[in-house]
């Protein structure tokens, strides 16, 4: 029974999957896509003693979290230098700052699975109902 519903069907449940996996995409590539931005922070702790004209005693990487504006990233890169201020009591020197960003791609084919899932069950709940429908027609055609 399964095997000729299959064989029916199977043009229009393959159809639906890729529509459903196509839409699925394309509303992920028009809406769901925001950038991540990160500041990427080398400071040097200077030696806090006189001469300060000594070579940087550490160099450190500060890098935020992944954040949704360049603004925010910003932010968050000046709160860790005023941070390591703060925490080390000695004179700190921005090296470098930088912002990057990059296109947030986290689970993406995780959509495609889902249009393609429902895209399915919806050709499958068509297809009952459409059978469905036929066969109550026959039956009330036969039936005075």
């Amino acid at each position: 029974m399964l095997y000729d519903y299959l064989r029916r069907w199977w043009r229009l449940l393959v159809l639906a999957a890729f529509i459903g996996g196509t839409a699925a995409l394309s509303y992920q590539v028009a809406n769901v896509n925001p950038l991540d931005y990160r500041a990427d922070v080398t400071v040097a702790i200077m030696d806090p003693a006189p001469p300060l004209q000594k070579p940087p005693v550490v160099v450190v990487n500060l890098i935020a979290t992944e954040l949704t504006s360049e603004e925010a990233a910003i932010a968050s890169g000046r709160a860790m230098v005023a941070a390591m201020a703060n925490y080390t009591n000695a004179p700190v020197v921005t090296k470098d700052f930088f912002v990057s960003h990059r296109p947030n791609l986290h689970g993406w084919w995780k959509d495609i699975i889902l249009g393609i899932i429902v895209g399915t069950l919806l050709a499958i709940g068509s297809i009952y109902v459409w059978e469905d429908t036929k066969s109550y027609l026959r039956h009330t055609q036969q039936t005075p």
